[in-house]
C-alpha cells in the first residue's frame, strides 16, 4: 500500500492542533501527533545506487495512547531521487498501550544521476476511539555512486622532532559527502625513526553531512620517536568499513627537540630478587681479626 502525500484522514483534522498541523507540514522527516510516535531506525540509510531494489527501511511504531489501538499503515517515497515504496510487512497492527512494534519498508531506487538525498516514509493512523492518532516519520536515504567521501590532512606534512621521546601529530578527518557516514580510524608509524606501534585517539569517527567544507573531526596519534639521525611517517587512515578511503601522512625526522619524555622506568625487584631482613634479626657472624658479617655487610674493628 502507498501513499504518495502525507495527509491524514479529512476526519482526523478536527483531532490536530492547528500549531502541530503547521509543524508536521514544514517538518517531513519525524512527525508525531497525539496517540503515535514513529522512528525511524536508523535515521539515515547507507548510500543507494541508482536502479536498484529490494531495500530495506525499518521503522518503530509506538501506541502512546492508554488503550489499545489497531493502526493503519502506509509508506511511500521521495519523487527525486526517485525512491518507490513496494510494500510493508504489516500494512495493520494492534498495538497495545505503551508499546511499540517494528514495521519494514521495502522499496527500490529508480534511475537517477548524481547524488541527493532522499526519503522513505511510514505513516500510520488510528481514528477511533477520538481523538484518534495520526503520525508520519521518514528515513533518509543518499542517492549516487560516489561511495563515502572522506580527506583525511596533512598529506606529506613534516616534523622535526627529539630522539627517544613521545610525541602526538593531529590529523584533520572531514566529510565531503551530503550526508553523514562514520568511518573507522587506523593508524600506522613506519621507518627506522619511529616505534612500530602507534596509537590513534579515536578507533571511529562520525560526520554529519554538510557537504564540501563540511563536518570535521581532530584525531591525534601517539607515537615514540627512536635514535637521531633518522626518519620515519606517520599515518591516519579513514576507512569504510575495512576499504581504504583516504590517507593522512607526517614525515617525521629525528633530531628537533621538545616532546614529552618518556617516563623512567626502574625495577626494583630484578636489582633485589630476594627477601630483605630486619637489621635486628640479622645474625653477625665473626670472622677473625676484628672482622665480622651482618645482613651481608662487612665489618672491621680497628
Amino acid at each position: 500500500m502507498q501513499i504518495r502525500r502525507h495527509w491524514p484522514t479529512f476526519s482526523a483534522f478536527a483531532a490536530i492542533p492547528l500549531i502541530a498541523l503547521a509543524s508536521w507540514m514544514f517538518h517531513r522527516e519525524k512527525v508525531a501527533f497525539a496517540g503515535v510516535s514513529i522512528t525511524p531506525s536508523p535515521a539515515w540509510a547507507p548510500q543507494r545506487a541508482p536502479s536498484t531494489s529490494g531495500w530495506t527501511a525499518s521503522f518503530w511504531v509506538r501506541n502512546t495512547t492508554a488503550a489499545n489501538r489497531l493502526f493503519t499503515l502506509a509508506c511511500d517515497g521521495s519523487f527525486s531521487p526517485p525512491i518507490t515504496c513496494t510494500g510493508l510487512n504489516l500494512t495493520s497492527v494492534t498495538i497495545n498501550a505503551g508499546d511499540s512494534v517494528q514495521i519494514n519498508a521495502t522499496y527500490n531506487v529508480g534511475a537517477f544521476a548524481g547524488n541527493a538525498n532522499g526519503y522513505v516514509g511510514l505513516n500510520a493512523e488510528n481514528l477511533t476511539p477520538a481523538p484518534g492518532a495520526v503520525g508520519y516519520s521518514s528515513q533518509n536515504i543518499p542517492v549516487g555512486t560516489s561511495g563515502a567521501l572522506v580527506a583525511v590532512t596533512p598529506d606529506g606534512g613534516g616534523a622535526s622532532r627529539a630522539p627517544f621521546l613521545n610525541f602526538s601529530e593531529t590529523f584533520t578527518v572531514q566529510n565531503l559527502a551530503t550526508f553523514p557516514y562514520t568511518y573507522n580510524i587506523a593508524a600506522s608509524c613506519t621507518g627506522a625513526g619511529l616505534q612500530p606501534g602507534c596509537t590513534p585517539s579515536v578507533t571511529s569517527v562520525t560526520l554529519t553531512g554538510a557537504g564540501l567544507g563540511g563536518d570535521t573531526k581532530t584525531v591525534n596519534v601517539a607515537y615514540q620517536t627512536k635514535a637521531n639521525g633518522t626518519s620515519g611517517t606517520v599515518t591516519l587512515s579513514a576507512l569504510d568499513g575495512a576499504v581504504l578511503k583516504d590517507n593522512g601522512t607526517v614525515n617525521v625526522t629525528v633530531g628537533g627537540t621538545g616532546g614529552t619524555q618518556m617516563a623512567p622506568q626502574v625495577n626494583i625487584v630484578d636489582l633485589n630478587g630476594g627477601t630483605t631482613t630486619a637489621r635486628g634479626l640479622c645474625l653477625t657472624v665473626g670472622l677473625g681479626g676484628g672482622a665480622a658479617s651482618e645482613c651481608g655487610d662487612l665489618r672491621l674493628a680497628q
